[in-house]
């Protein structure tokens, strides 16, 4: 099987190369005029070279590691009984619709409505696995372990549907709770990203769609999409060429990536992490952060996402406000981060001032939580 893969980001559309499945390897081969263009799509590799690696999910090309169906797309799949087909398969299924601006023919023909959707009603489908086709399209290409659909909303967000062309409609990611999450985690997640805003971080535009039946729906306005192109987008665990599933991405990694790639947004990343640490969010992995390829030549750090801190007992507390919390622990490895990307110490102090008293209005913004 062979794929033609576009790039499609900031006005440009071009061939970008054939991924192909040649004796159970993945075999992926720019297309000599995008080379020539040295738009540098993966960094870390050379658009010169030709990628091939064993044609397990575990050793797609980097560039390609997170566009494959995971987490609740995963499992849809499964439902489907279509989750043992190729790789490249399930590529050709994200077509149009993957994260960032790569794009796969040929696709997977999907028919959109335009027709209002009640989130409620894809709620219970999630819930009483119904309408599983659905669940599936509107889920391809925008990974997460969580139920995560993506969607056009009105400017005013009064309206949600599957798709359409008219022009006061924008692109979305909303997240649905799943049988086994909590119907609270959108609202916590609303008020994570304004405390992160409140903190100094790059956020999405977010809005908490109504539900009657939990406690609303979490939304962000796509920071890939802009008007009518793309932007390129790679995760730090793609950069790498890890599995976030099976390998470690230290807190240094996150350093070391960024000053190779995007070396002036490094107060910006020290200043998310700060966050996490913080609240206690350990799990951002390495799909937790990302960076976006601005006018096909400049690195910056996507907005930040994926904030709240993982909990089975649903207790969105920062760590920070918890009984027990060691302030001199958790800025000692702030220090350590800061040292070891050559920060200037002078801006730490007043970076994590300003980080924990974001933090603390968890106290006040969490009442409905409760």
């Amino acid at each position: 099987m062979e794929l033609k893969v576009l790039y499609n980001a900031d006005g440009i559309k071009i061939p970008m190369g054939i991924l192909s499945d040649r004796n159970n390897y993945n075999v992926f081969k720019y297309d000599p005029d995008f080379a020539a263009k040295k738009i540098n799509v993966c960094p870390l590799f050379s658009a010169q070279e030709n990628t091939a690696v064993n044609g397990t999910e575990n050793m797609l090309p980097c560039l390609f590691w997170d566009l494959l169906p995971s987490g609740f797309n995963s499992e849809v799949l499964y439902k489907l009984k279509q989750d043992s087909i190729p790789l490249l398969k399930k590529l050709a299924m994200c077509g149009q619709n993957a994260i960032g601006a790569l794009e796969f023919e040929p696709a997977f023909p999907y028919q959109y409505s335009a027709e209002p959707l009640n989130l409620d009603e894809i709620e219970a489908d999630i819930r009483i696995e119904r309408n599983l086709g659905r669940q599936f399209r509107l889920s391809v290409g925008v990974g997460g372990h969580t139920p995560k659909i993506a969607v056009k909303v009105s400017k005013d967000k009064t309206e949600v549907v599957e798709q359409t062309e008219q022009e006061h409609f924008f692109d979305w990611l909303v997240k649905l709770p799943s049988a086994v999450t909590n119907p609270r985690d959108g609202a916590a997640e609303y008020i994570y990203t304004k405390m992160a805003k409140n903190a100094g971080i790059d956020v999405p535009r977010v809005h908490l769609f109504d539900s009657e039946t939990t406690a609303g729906y979490f939304g962000c306005k796509r920071f890939d999409r802009k008007k009518n192109t793309k932007k390129h987008v790679v995760t730090i665990g793609a950069l790498m060429n890890k599995n976030y599933k099976t390998e470690t991405i230290s807190l240094a990694d996150y350093v070391t990536i960024t000053q190779k790639i995007a070396p002036k947004e490094i107060e910006n990343l020290l200043r998310l992490l700060m966050f996490n640490l913080k609240t206690g969010n350990d799990d951002i992995r390495g799909t937790g952060i990302s960076f976006v390829l601005e006018n096909n030549t400049d690195w910056v750090l996507a907005p930040a996402y994926d904030l709240v801190p993982f909990s089975l007992e649903a207790d969105y507390t920062p760590k920070m406000l918890k009984k027990g919390y060691e302030k001199d622990e958790t800025d000692a490895v702030i220090y350590d981060l800061c040292e070891f990307a050559g920060f200037a110490f002078e801006k730490v102090p007043a970076m994590i001032e300003q980080v924990e008293s974001a933090v603390a209005e968890y106290t006040e913004l969490s009442v409905d939580l409760r």
